[in-house]
């Protein structure tokens, strides 16, 4: 499916996302994803959330403003997601900072599926080591033998030329002590049977045998808030796209297993979606003129999400 064709899509069946999400971010969420051709709702109430979430072609979970009550409507609504057979989104924000996001995320990967993960590098490194503690064997990896003479930054590492983030690392949320290797990617893609998309200056976007990455965009993006939740928003109605059969079972990806399959379906559309959206970023900047500053540039960034191929 290409670009114009995935939104053109999403456009024509405006897929309806059940939004558990940050409360600083909630209504650029929303309007994100209003603006793409979707619609949402953002029930959070644990005596309604398996009502909402049944009606809905998929469900994005954001835990940037924790507290118990939405953590239980979390668990519900991914378990009600899991039984429908609906794509989640798990944009799991600064799980690093308190033993309450990490016991969380731990419970609700242990308890339910979800199909794609979305965070920076930083929340990236932390779930691989809340998730994949240990030297673990990568079964069903087919590495690059010549890759680690291939990246430019010096480190050593097995991303291959242009494609290693370090290269591009930037931004107050990820630092040196942050870096995750591909190897290390795609083993935290296999353990949680998730596609994941790391964003930053190079976005990522990661299953169990493909890794493609994505170098547009704007750096005001780093200046506003809500741009990653945004994106984790829309990935929701992006995955709706793609058929997930309820009667996949089990969260380690195996060789032939129906979620490898999954992931390597939900790849292309999800890394279309990830250039539309850096797309849209530059052209926001492109407008930006003198006294322009961030407010100018998150209503030019809507603008352009609303109108791209139109």
């Amino acid at each position: 499916m290409m670009e114009r064709d995935l939104l053109e899509e999403i456009r024509k069946t405006k897929p309806l996302v059940h939004l558990i999400t940050n409360d600083v971010t909630r209504t650029n969420c929303v309007n994100a994803v209003l603006a793409i051709g979707a619609s949402a709702i953002c029930g959070e109430a644990i005596e309604e959330v398996e009502d909402i979430t049944g009606i809905c072609n998929a469900l994005v979970l954001n835990i940037g403003t924790p507290n118990r009550e939405k953590y239980k409507a979390m668990l519900l609504a991914c378990a009600k997601a899991n039984e429908i057979g609906i794509p989640v989104v798990l944009d799991p924000v600064g799980v690093g900072v308190s033993n309450f996001r990490k016991e969380f995320i731990k419970e609700l990967l242990g308890r339910s599926r979800v199909t794609i993960i979305r965070g920076n590098m930083s929340e990236m490194r932390y779930l691989h080591d809340l998730l994949c503690p240990g030297d673990k064997a990568f079964e069903g990896l087919i590495p690059d033998e010549n890759a680690s003479s291939n990246c430019n930054c010096n480190c050593n590492c097995t991303w291959r030329k242009n494609e290693c983030p370090k290269e591009e690392s930037r931004g107050v949320d990820s630092s040196e002590k942050d870096w995750i290797g591909q190897e290390e990617l795609m083993e935290l893609s296999i353990v949680t049977g998730a596609a994941l998309v790391m964003t930053g200056k190079r976005d990522v976007i990661v299953s169990p045998r493909e890794i493609t990455t994505c170098d547009l965009g704007s750096i005001w993006q780093t200046r506003l808030t809500g741009f990653g939740c945004m994106l984790s928003a829309c990935l929701g109605a992006i995955a709706s796209t793609v058929k997930i059969s309820s009667n996949i079972k089990g969260m380690k990806v195996d060789t032939g297993c129906p979620r490898d399959d999954l992931m390597s379906r939900l790849q292309v559309p999800i890394a279309d979606f990830v250039r539309i959206y850096g797309m849209c970023g530059e052209a926001a900047e492109k407008r930006l003129r003198d006294g322009d500053g961030a407010g100018s540039y998150m209503t030019y960034f809507m603008d352009a999400l609303s109108r791209v191929y139109i």
